[in-house]
């Protein structure tokens, strides 16, 4: 195996270089790592350039290298470890929080990178049983975040 120097300093470049040097397909690797096609497809297209823990622990064991060695050449999102209200005034995110509320199934995009957000709305009761509503917006591929208790 090359040493660290040696490897290409692009995620995109990297798994493709580590995938040819144990001459597997994509497809064989996606079904190594216990991930999809189009996941190491996107990978390799350099779309997706920051993985989540789990998912860069399958992907390194299967091309057998340490996690760290795909980590190295990430490219985290600019809004990783930040919320909603850091990226959105306070006033743009309760509105966004409200058009969700009123019509939760509709599909809303993410306003940092345009993808579709995921979106969980919990009943709930408070300690005087009155109900209330939770909500939990999720943007998988840029990790944008927004609660509401």
């Amino acid at each position: 195996m090359p040493s660290q120097t040696e490897l290409p300093d692009t995620l995109a470049r990297r798994v493709q270089f580590l995938r040819h040097q144990l001459d597997i397909t994509s497809s064989a690797l996606a079904r190594k790592a216990n991930v999809s096609a189009q996941l190491i497809e996107d990978i390799e297209g350099g779309l997706v350039m920051f993985l989540a823990p789990s998912i860069r622990q399958q992907i390194a064991r299967a091309l057998r290298v340490k996690s760290f060695v795909l980590e190295e050449v990430e490219k985290r999102p600019a809004v990783v470890d930040q919320t909603a209200e850091s990226i959105l005034s306070g006033e743009d995110a309760e509105t966004l929080l409200e058009r969700i509320l009123e019509s939760p199934d509709r599909t809303f995009l993410c306003p940092n990178c345009g993808s579709r957000l995921r979106i969980r709305v919990f009943e709930r009761r408070d300690l005087e049983d009155n109900p209330v509503t939770a909500l939990k917006v999720t943007c998988p591929r840029c990790l944008f975040r927004l609660e509401k208790d």
